[in-house]
């Protein structure tokens, strides 16, 4: 292999066979602190999504990471045969227009000012507001990070309803259903996905903002934006369809956006539980109800 594992951090094997990892290059920068941008392939190549079609980030990465027993730096283009001409031109676009999309940012007070709808002043109701982007019946998930996979986790799994009229929900919440009588928060137990959270650790509040005005300008339906009062935004979409959602996973990566929350049983803050790290508590800034 071109890369040598033991010189990588953060390395996760995909289920094709190939890693991804956090990018040398980038990471000593500052960048890349959730560990997506490194792809290897299965066949030995590998490529930066954040710098696709970059030859020389990749011998960057060669130097750092390579495996020296191949005698030479895999430079190879990512553009190759083995590769979805579709995905290659999607990196290659992405490349190109990164710096016009960050170059237009939208700011916390820029997205409340444009919010549809009026933010509730108590977190409470602001907690509300996002459990009513569900469906009164839907069965949701809320708690904290470990609140799945045992039996007494079950109260963590009630209806819209249930939650609005008996339960203090918080502080974190998924953004798909669940099949009724679930006690884990798995894939097997998802019912409907409902909506796609996009946010990043890497991009400025402004930089993120602008990822999500070219989201909406491109078509996706913004419902909800929560300030997590930490490094990203959490900005509720609703769910794409399946081509487009495949398209935005690899656009979205490459623009500095995490590519975790494609995982649909990802958590993701409410409003109004302080943070451990620094006792902020999390607000909603947008808010677009469905009719």
């Amino acid at each position: 292999m071109p890369l040598d594992p033991a010189r990588l951090a953060m390395v996760r094997h995909l289920d094709d066979g190939g890693l991804e990892a956090q990018c040398p290059v980038c990471a000593a920068s500052d960048g890349d602190s959730r560990g997506q941008h490194l792809r290897v392939f299965p066949d030995g190549r590998f490529a930066c999504v954040a710098h696709a079609g970059d030859a020389l980030h990749r011998k960057q990465i060669w130097a750092i990471a390579g495996d020296k027993s191949e005698g030479r730096p895999w430079v190879r283009p990512l553009s190759t045969s083995r590769t979805p001409p579709r995905v290659q031109a999607c990196l290659e676009e992405m490349h190109v227009l990164r710096d016009r999309i960050l170059g237009s940012p939208w700011t916390i007070e820029a997205i409340a000012a444009a919010s549809p709808a009026r933010i509730p002043a108590s977190t409470a109701d602001q907690v509300a507001a996002v459990l009513c982007l569900f469906k009164p019946t839907d069965v949701v998930w809320t708690g904290g990070l470990h609140d799945s996979g045992q039996a007494w986790h079950a109260k963590h799994f009630r209806t819209v309803q249930e939650w609005l009229q008996d339960g203090r929900p918080g502080p974190r919440i998924s953004t798909c259903t669940f099949k009724p009588g679930s006690i884990s928060r798995s894939q097997e137990n998802v019912q409907r996905r409902r909506f796609l959270v996009v946010e990043s650790d890497e991009l400025d509040h402004a930089q993120q903002g602008a990822v999500v005005r070219w989201l909406m300008a491109g078509g996706l339906k913004l419902r909800a934006v929560v300030d997590t009062r930490g490094r990203s935004l959490h900005a509720w979409f609703d769910l794409p369809g399946k081509r487009s959602l495949e398209q935005l996973a690899i656009q979205l990566p490459a623009l500095g956006m995490d590519s975790s929350l494609f995982n649909p049983v990802q958590p993701v803050r409410l409003p109004g539980w302080r943070r451990s790290d620094n006792s902020l508590c999390p607000r909603l800034l947008y808010l677009s109800p469905a009719p």
